[in-house]
């Protein structure tokens, strides 16, 4: 995931041994780059299937690259994906996954039939070999925090945060209240929490190359 500051050791985040995991901020656009870089490097991984949910159309993928990304339809994506994890349960299979969630909100209150939400989620915690990678900005995930499907899922406090403010908020949860946690970090940086622990994490970012090489 990127570069521990304080160390200089390589930060990495096995995603598959999790049902759910956190990325947050204080704005979804700060959370833009390393979301990219992120889907990039899971692609790398051919043991690994990635879903790509992106309801705003924020992500801009190319759908060539990544066959699997969604950006219309929400109810009918989490009819699909519950029927498909019901599958793979019953059939006790081995198939590993990723599903990215860009703008959970956005995800979440596009769905008119709210009972469909639990069943998808109690799905991915039974199969346990597909994960969920949640995507949202910090004010937004406060209106699920108490809700069961996400407390089942999410509810660890683990995930990364990138830049400013992570002391400001409860979601992520933090064991300890720094003077590093304090500080105004630009979107290229942020705290990886484990289990209370915070390392300040320099994060990986090819989408600011990129944008180099075209400008050149």
């Amino acid at each position: 995931m990127g570069i521990e500051k304080n160390t200089l050791n390589i930060h990495t985040i096995d995603y598959t041994a999790a049902p759910g995991s956190l990325i947050s901020s204080t704005k979804l656009e700060n959370m833009f780059k390393f979301t990219n870089s992120l889907l990039y490097t899971i692609k790398q991984i051919p043991s690994i299937t990635t879903i790509i949910i992106d309801p705003s159309k924020l992500l801009n993928l190319d759908k060539n690259y990544y066959q699997n990304y969604y950006t219309e339809e929400m109810e009918k994506i989490i009819d699909g994906l519950t029927e498909q994890l019901e599958k793979l349960i019953e059939s006790k299979s081995t198939t590993e996954g990723i599903i990215l969630i860009y703008n959970l909100n956005k995800f979440i209150t596009s769905i008119e039939d709210k009972k469909k939400i639990e069943p998808f989620f109690k799905n991915i915690k039974k199969y346990e070999k597909i994960s969920v990678i949640a995507v949202e900005e910090t004010k937004k995930l406060k209106d699920f925090q108490y809700e069961a499907w996400f407390t089942n899922i999410f509810g660890s406090g683990n995930g990364l945060w990138i830049g400013k403010g992570i002391s400001d908020q409860s979601i992520i949860k933090t064991s300890s209240y720094s003077k590093e946690l304090q500080v105004n970090y630009k979107n290229d940086m942020g705290f990886s929490v484990i289990d209370g622990d915070a390392i300040l994490v320099r994060y990986i970012d090819f989408i600011s190359k990129d944008e180099e090489d075209e400008n050149e």
